[in-house]
């Protein structure tokens, strides 16, 4: 893609809601570079060639990826570490995309291990208490 088509689908005001940014990918969906909107803002204040490909444009990108079989906890380390809100998740063997992992969703899925941790917690306190176990079993 083009800079000048990346501005415009940025910038299109008729637009759907657009994400924060994009893998870009060659021909073997391999990543080559993330463009963000706040690519497209400082293009515009600095300018662009848009002829250029956005992979033209943002060759030496310093990425923060992930790979399929990488332990999360791992990721949200590095995305941490990198401040990356978004991190393209790659197959290790070819480094294909296989898809986005946002921080939002290393979250939503903390949370929801926190809400299962503290169910079990409040089990093992009533299976320890048979008396309130009965208590807690009657309609």
């Amino acid at each position: 893609m083009k800079v000048g088509e990346a501005m415009t689908f940025f910038t299109a005001p008729e637009s759907p809601r657009r994400h924060k940014s994009y893998p870009v990918v060659d021909e073997q969906n391999r990543l080559v570079a993330m463009v963000s909107r706040a690519d497209a803002l400082r293009w515009t204040i600095e300018g662009w060639d848009s002829e250029k490909t956005i992979g033209e444009q943002l060759v030496g990108q310093n990425l923060t990826v992930g790979y399929a079989d990488e332990l999360v906890g791992s990721l949200a380390d590095r995305m941490a570490e990198s401040d990356a809100s978004r991190v393209p998740i790659l197959k290790r063997e070819d480094g294909t995309v296989l898809g986005l992992v946002a921080r939002r969703d290393l979250l939503r899925v903390r949370a929801e291990v926190i809400r299962h941790e503290r169910d079990r917690e409040r089990l093992i306190r009533l299976r320890g208490n048979p008396e309130r176990m009965k208590r807690t079993m009657r309609p």
